[in-house]
């Protein structure tokens, strides 16, 4: 029994037998890597069990059981110059914190694998610049296909190029990338990855019906065979290489836009005072979908997040920009090491710096803009986007503040301004730049 997400939720555990452990330990890249030293730090009911012992353990290689405690960047070192340690996993997490920080640490190992979670260009780029001699491989694929169902190998000395690679199949494993009705898709269009193979675990234990969902008939083998609906989005590439889109359920419908979660997540991951950032959809008081980050800054980094909507807003359209930033310490992660998203804290859409209108103009404002996005009230320093203002409730308020303070204002003006004192503002230097210019005239007549 191993689990995926690190729980020993009975709902999770993914039966595996002797037979789908063999397809991942007699696969071609251990006949070299399996041979070296690998750490062992992950808990043992977690599925990254296969890759630090039996792996190396039944391909002539050792294992070093890690000190107590969480990995970190100083217990690696350590384990690494005491030890030999020449091949260690870290999920994507801590490869990211590891690359954000003491890139440098990951010298003098031979070979990294990486996965679990998403790992961004940003942070590939810092451990080859570091360590131009390590290789890196990126696993992709559930425990229901035993760890790995494909590999991106990054042999050294090689630049990054594809980020987003899933790689190639591992093997004895089959790859299909489907689309409706389970007809394969063309190369370079986004389908549904689906595992087959030996890899191919028995299922959920005690829940045939969970089972029976994702473990669907194959109608590319014979019969009775069966494949795995990983819930990932991805494409063929060039050369056979897989490409990663994103997760099924990773898009979010913003504003009256459809938004890719991990394309946002990649943005973020290019600012240099971040050492991880996820970004989700989480509802507001009034029912809008927003965009919120949860980031953590880089060792003896400081960011605000004024700095980095100013940052994301240089590179997405206005409706990819999360509406809020939350600066935590570290991400909540399962035992395994993955991002815990149903673990991050409410996000706080009231920060409680609300500053109350000051003249009639202000006051007639906040109170079209609070109708519009039905709210009790709205300062005067609030966006009203980030408030859940769309295309259709601009139009509204631009309506509204036509009929009750007799004002003319554009969509576009509205987009600029995106704040009662805003507006205010504009309606004041507008009504400034019209005021009859002072005339004088020289003694030969000439008006300046």
């Amino acid at each position: 029994m191993l689990y995926g997400s690190g729980s020993t939720d009975a709902g999770t555990a993914v039966a595996l037998t002797h037979r789908n452990l063999l397809r991942f330990v007699l696969d071609r890249h251990w006949k070299d890597g399996g041979r070296g030293t690998v750490l062992w730090h992950a808990p043992p009911t977690c599925d990254a069990l296969a890759l630090e012992v039996w792996a190396p353990l039944l391909n002539g290689g050792r294992v070093v059981l890690a000190p107590q405690g969480q990995l970190d960047a100083d217990t690696l070192t350590e384990a690494r110059a005491a030890h030999g340690i020449t091949t260690v996993w870290l999920p994507a997490g801590l490869f990211s914190q590891i690359a954000a920080g003491h890139p440098e640490r990951l010298a003098g190992l031979r070979e990294v694998w990486t996965g679990g979670d998403r790992v961004s260009a940003a942070a590939l780029r810092r451990v080859r610049e570091a360590c131009p001699e390590l290789t890196i491989v990126h696993g992709h694929g559930p425990s229901e296909t035993t760890v790995f169902a494909a590999r991106h190998r990054l042999p050294a000395g090689e630049p990054v190029r594809h980020a987003d690679a899933v790689g190639r199949p591992m093997d004895h494993t089959a790859l299909y990338v489907l689309g409706p009705g389970l007809a394969p898709v063309p190369a370079g269009v986004t389908g549904e990855l689906y595992v087959a193979g030996p890899g191919l675990a028995r299922g959920y234990a005690g829940r045939p019906r969970r089972t029976a969902e994702h473990f669907v008939p194959c109608p590319f083998g014979p019969p009775g065979t069966l494949m795995y609906r990983t819930g990932d989005r991805v494409r063929w590439g060039s050369g056979g290489r897989l490409d990663y889109v994103a997760r099924a359920d990773a898009q979010a419908d913003v504003r009256g836009v459809r938004v890719e979660l991990a394309e946002v997540e990649e943005v973020l991951s290019e600012y240099s005072g971040l050492a991880r950032s996820v970004v989700v959809v989480r509802e507001d008081a009034t029912g809008q979908q927003r965009l919120v980050a949860y980031v953590v800054p880089a060792a003896g980094r400081t960011v605000t997040a004024d700095e980095l909507r100013r940052f994301a807003a240089g590179w997405l359209p206005e409706s990819m920009v999360p509406s809020l930033f939350m600066v935590l310490e570290r991400l909540p992660e399962t035992a395994g090491g993955r991002t815990d998203r149903a673990a991050l804290p409410e996000p706080r859409f009231d920060d409680g710096t609300y500053r109350a209108p000051r003249n009639d103009t202000e006051r007639a404002l906040a109170k079209a803009f609070a109708e519009v996005l039905e709210l009790d009230r709205v300062g005067i320093d609030d966006d009203f986007f980030d408030l859940g203002g769309n295309s259709l409730r601009a139009i509204r308020l631009v309506g509204l503040i036509r009929a009750e303070l007799d004002q003319e204002v554009s969509i576009r003006r509205l987009f600029a301004a995106r704040t009662v004192t805003g507006l205010s503002d504009m309606w004041r230097d507008l009504a400034q730049s019209r005021k009859p210019a002072l005339r004088r005239r020289t003694k030969a007549g000439a008006v300046l």
